[in-house]
């Protein structure tokens, strides 16, 4: 890695591990792999949900760090750690294609970058796959998720993505790799697999660098 982020913080970002929900990736306390109950309920639109760690520590402060103060010197090596933890554990599926779930301009005009798409070209360049980061995008300019009920969540982020004119089907037969930085309610990476589908995409594949407790 670059050395951006020191070793011991890296070693720090604590993993998410089995058991967990073979869907979703929500982990539990103990026992094997099974659905979680909403997932039980409803299996999501997406084919396979997973984040590299706990949203906590060291991973949080980086995020963070990323996110709002704008150091965008960190995507390399969290994204070279994310490639990592896709390789480890779910070397088994493979994606055609990875796409960053998008930021509306106006967001990327205040923090200059989506860190989402800098994560998902260090994905890909590491993983050799080609990067789409023009066929999905965000319609509607929400709210921060932050703070909002998981319904409120759902409610925040409905028809908010769609597709770039004329690209309504360059998704179609391949299988995505998604990449975002944090999944909470998942709202947002469900509303965007459901947009990815719908344009034909054999399977959605979500992977993000954190998950919230």
């Amino acid at each position: 890695m670059s050395g951006s982020i020191c070793r011991d913080c890296r070693r720090s970002f604590t993993p998410i591990r089995h058991p967990l929900c073979p869907s979703c990736g929500q982990p539990f306390a103990a026992g094997p792999d099974h659905l979680c109950h909403r997932c039980e309920q409803q299996l999501p639109p997406f084919d396979l949900a997973r984040a590299g760690g706990f949203y906590r520590g060291a991973l949080l402060k980086a995020v963070q760090k990323l996110k709002y103060q704008g150091r965008s010197h960190l995507a390399r090596d969290l994204g070279i750690w994310l490639a990592r933890c896709w390789e480890e554990y779910h070397s088994e599926y493979r994606p055609d294609l990875v796409i960053p779930v998008p930021l509306h301009p106006r967001r990327i005009r205040e923090r200059r970058f989506n860190q989402a798409l800098l994560l998902a070209q260090e994905v890909s360049s590491h993983l050799g796959i080609p990067c789409d980061p023009y066929t999905l995008v965000r319609l509607r300019d929400t709210p921060p998720q932050v703070g909002l009920s998981e319904t409120e969540r759902r409610k925040n982020v409905r028809e908010a993505f769609g597709f770039a004119p004329g690209r309504e089907r360059v998704l179609a037969g391949r299988r995505v790799l998604m990449i975002d930085d944090v999944m909470t309610t998942g709202a947002t990476t469900r509303e965007c697999a459901k947009i990815l589908k719908r344009s034909g995409a054999e399977k959605v594949f979500a992977l993000l660098l954190a998950r919230a407790e």
